[in-house]
């Protein structure tokens, strides 16, 4: 008799209340296999025996199944490179040759205090920030009006493997910022071959009077004629006024523009030392002697410090080679000081014109 008939006789005498004790204990046993197997069915089909699930049901799950393993996959991929990368930048900046952290912080150091008339960085206020593949270097600008310096503004940089991404992000806080790409109308010195601008022709020395007394400006002061940094600062440096930047004549100023006709913005250096411990003029070298030490450095680095300076053309090859051959002179200064000892330089027989910067409460 086989398996089947067997199950019949047990379900009819079931029905009839025949079935012996044993027969009712082997039946139970069997249908409690029956319920453990349709249990390990419903677990592996999600709930229905492969009978009554569709096959539109079974393709879905399967490519759900996929899709979030490949999910996983990625999440644990993405969560390997992030730091390895973060890594891999900071040794990087840390140790390659030429472009490493520090270097790039030199270029932009440099760039400022030879391109940005009466502008100063301060080491506290440089902070930098690694992220994956990239810097950002985050610096504070100052400058002298009167006898304090003030906070000018901001800027930031970022550099993506050592090459820098895009133009600087600056923000001046004060009222008479410098103009951030130079051009033939908003120079704020001007060489005495150099067509005359509005601002030359008295508008600035009545602004310069009208100004109360108690208080200090930042004057941009340019000459009649190309002269050594000694005679413009003997000649402008009177009473209480101050030159702190002086504006270098390097052969490309008379015109303006460079031999494929960019404009050229001012290059100079700081009159006095800077005891500042991250500037490039606290050495015991003479200002000018580390002035052409560090276009000597930038040329090196010329097309990063003009995208930092803003200015469309540095030049700094010529400009190198004409100041070795004629010197170091001026054009023009920035100067600081009482507003009634800056309205007297109107009488120097030195002085073509001032533009009026920052003006501050007599400090």
């Amino acid at each position: 008799m086989n398996h089947e008939n067997r199950f019949r006789e047990r379900l009819k005498a079931f029905r009839e209340g025949t079935l012996s004790e044993a027969d009712e204990r082997e039946m139970e046993e069997e249908l409690d296999k029956l319920d453990a197997y349709n249990a390990l069915l419903e677990e592996e089909t999600g709930g229905s025996v492969p009978g009554k699930q569709s096959e539109e049901m079974i393709i879905g799950r399967s490519k759900w199944r996929a899709r979030w393993t490949s999910t996983l996959i990625t999440l644990v991929v993405l969560l390997l490179i992030l730091p390895l990368a973060y890594m891999g930048t900071l040794v990087y900046y840390a140790l390659h040759p030429s472009l490493n952290a520090n270097k790039l912080i030199e270029i932009l150091d440099k760039t400022v205090y030879v391109t940005e008339p009466n502008m100063t960085l301060e080491e506290r206020k440089i902070e930098t920030q690694v992220h994956p593949l990239s810097l950002t270097v985050d610096m504070e600008l100052w400058k002298k009006v009167g006898n304090r310096d003030i906070r000018a503004g901001k800027q930031s940089a970022s550099f993506i493997l050592g090459r820098p991404n895009g133009f600087p992000k600056v923000e001046y806080f004060t009222d008479a910022p410098l103009p951030e790409v130079p051009t033939e109308e908003n120079r704020v010195l001007v060489h005495p071959g150099f067509p005359s601008l509005s601002y030359l022709t008295g508008t600035e020395w009545r602004r310069l009077e009208k100004l109360p007394e108690g208080t200090v400006a930042e004057a941009y002061v340019s000459l009649n004629r190309v002269a050594g940094t000694d005679e413009a600062l003997k000649a402008l440096q009177s009473g209480s006024v101050e030159v702190v930047w002086y504006a270098v004549d390097t052969g490309f100023e008379q015109r303006g523009v460079d031999s494929e006709g960019r404009v050229i913005g001012p290059i100079g250096y700081p009159a006095q030392e800077d005891w500042d411990a991250w500037s490039p003029f606290n050495d015991t070298k003479e200002n000018a002697e580390q002035f052409m030490d560090t276009l000597v450095f930038l040329k090196n680095y010329e097309k990063m410090a003009a995208l930092f300076s803003g200015s469309q053309s540095l030049e700094l090859d010529k400009r190198i080679r004409y100041l070795k051959e004629n010197g170091i002179k001026t054009y023009g200064a920035v100067v600081t000081g009482p507003v009634k000892d800056l309205a007297a330089l109107r009488n120097n027989a030195l002085v073509r014109g001032i533009k009026v910067g920052e003006v501050r409460l007599w400090n």
